[in-house]
Order: C-alpha cells, then structure tokens, then sequence
C-alpha cells in the first residue's frame, strides 16, 4: 500500500497547480481530459500497432538476464518467481495508470499552459518576434523530436492550433525521462521513447489505451523476470528483487 500511497500523493500534488490554471487560464488547455480519455475505444487495435515496445522489452530483460545468469553476476535468487510475479504486477498497475495520468494528462495540461506565458517572458512580448522559448522548440526541439520517432507523432508535434501542443509533449515526455534516469542513462532514453509511444497511443486511440499499454509493458519485463529467476539455484529467498530494466 506505501507505492499506492505514493504515486497518489504525485498525482494530488499535481491536481493542485492544474486546478488552479485552468480555473483562471482553462482556454489554454488545448486538449481537455473529456477529449484525450477515449479517442476511440480501440483498445486492442491500439495495442496491436504498439507491439513493438513489448518485443524490445522483453528482448531485451531476456538477454541481459540470462548474459547475467551465464556469467555468473546474478548469484543466487533473493525472491521466488511467484513473489516477482505478484509484487511486478502490483507495482505495474500502479504505474500504468498513475504514471499515465500525471505525465500524459496533467503534466500535458499544465505546459500547454505554462508555456505561452514562460515565452511571452522570454522576449516573445516584443512585437514580430516569437520569443527564444518559441523558437527552441519550433526549429530544434520539435524537429528534432520528430526525426527520432520517424513521423509518428508528426501531426501533433506541428498540431495546426499551435506550437504549444508539441512544445508541451516533449515537456511532459521530458518530466518522465527524468523520472526514471534515475536506473541508469540507458535506462532514461528508453523512457522518453516509450513515453513518446504513450502519447502516440493517448492521441490516436485515448487515455485509457495508454495505461493499459503502459501496465502490459512492465508486466512483460516481470514475467520474463521471473521465467529468469526460476532458472537459477534455489537458496534461502532474503532480500528485496531488483527489478527489470527498462520498466517505465
């Protein structure tokens, strides 16, 4: 119950500046949450064009795990597969649908409507000029986003309304990278590429396709955790399991 506890205080704690913007400044919210819950309902159709993320992720715990398990520097296991099993789902369902909740929806939110006005301050108050804030996002950020998700979010990275919708996805996605570089560098990048593939989902298929895409995903790097973890010598189960890498 503490992880429970945690990701709901992260989430109360962003309801409150959100409630406050859009109680004063609500039309700058470009995408209200009626509108990004469900796009479609597609659930399975959403997923099905995302399946690449679960074959990485599971690729890749698969071969760093046995490397580890062949070489010798997992050592015995500290938890069963059982116990991996239980505490990854739990753990994945909190992530899933918290995580998606603060960083797609509210963190979203909140920069479409921060960011005009951190621009007008940077210089975007001058007549004909479109402010440095404006500007680093439009000709280098976006672009630059754009090109190493090969298109995919093109249409909302230059969303027609305004520059704020792309300059605000790599905000959020940028928020969530940092949340989990904490595992290793590595480990960061592929946060922000599977964060990118969420809005991707949030946009075409809805919220709610998202977290359960974001749950499956971890799911997957827990089951293969385990499948791992029932190769390896039996001992005395002490201690906390690291969990997989690459788990957003």
């Amino acid at each position: 119950m503490e992880l429970l506890g945690i990701y709901i205080k992260r989430v109360l704690i962003m309801l409150i500046p959100f409630g406050i913007l859009m109680l004063f400044w609500g039309e700058y919210n470009l995408f209200p949450i009626g509108d990004i819950w469900m796009v479609n309902g597609n659930v399975f159709e959403g997923l099905a064009s995302v399946w690449f993320i679960f074959a990485w992720g599971a690729t890749f715990v698969l071969v760093v795990s046995v490397t580890q398990l062949i070489s010798g520097k997992r050592g015995n296991k500290k938890a069963s597969s059982g116990e991996i099993l239980l505490s990854g789902a739990w753990i994945s369902l909190n992530a899933g649908i918290f995580e998606e909740l603060e960083f797609r929806w509210l963190r979203f939110s909140i920069a479409m409507i921060i960011l005009p006005f951190a621009n007008f301050i940077l210089f975007g108050f001058i007549s004909g000029q479109m402010g440095l804030l404006h500007w680093a996002y439009e000709y280098f950020l976006v672009p630059l986003a754009d090109f190493v998700t090969f298109g995919a979010l093109q249409d909302f990275l230059f969303h027609p309304a305004s520059w704020v919708v792309g300059a605000a996805i790599i905000s959020a996605n940028g928020k969530f990278r940092e949340a989990h570089e904490k595992n290793s560098w590595f480990n960061s990048v592929n946060a922000w590429f599977i964060g990118m593939v969420m809005f991707y989902l949030m946009f075409n298929y809805g919220l709610f396709t998202a977290i359960v895409a974001h749950v499956l995903y971890d799911m997957v790097l827990f089951v293969v955790a385990a499948t791992v973890n029932s190769w390896e010598a039996p001992s005395r189960f002490a201690g906390k399991q690291k969990q997989p890498a690459f788990r957003v």
